[in-house]
């Protein structure tokens, strides 16, 4: 079930930004940093998941957010890591 759903979803993703390849590019090149937020992230929402099951629905927006959210993070994170290595070459 879990590989149909991957499936899906990895397909999903193909159309919705089938003319936005800049994304997807953006996404394989930066997959460790997305990783390694995505699983703080997810980390965090456990413990204010487990009380409170939530439906399809609800855990179909919030898997889309936090791929948005893991994806801006990273963005900056990176962006933040490029000006320090820069000054840091500079000074």
């Amino acid at each position: 079930m879990i590989t149909v759903f991957a499936l899906f979803w990895i397909s999903l993703l193909y159309f919705v930004v089938r003319f936005k390849f800049s994304t997807l590019k953006r996404w394989s090149k930066n997959v460790t940093e997305i990783y390694m937020v995505h699983w703080v992230i997810l980390g965090i929402l456990y413990y204010l998941v487990i009380s409170n099951p939530l439906n399809i629905w609800v855990m179909l927006i919030l898997t889309a957010a936090v791929l948005l959210v893991s994806d801006l993070i990273a963005h900056l994170y990176l962006k933040f890591k490029a000006n320090y290595l820069s000054n840091k070459q500079n000074a």
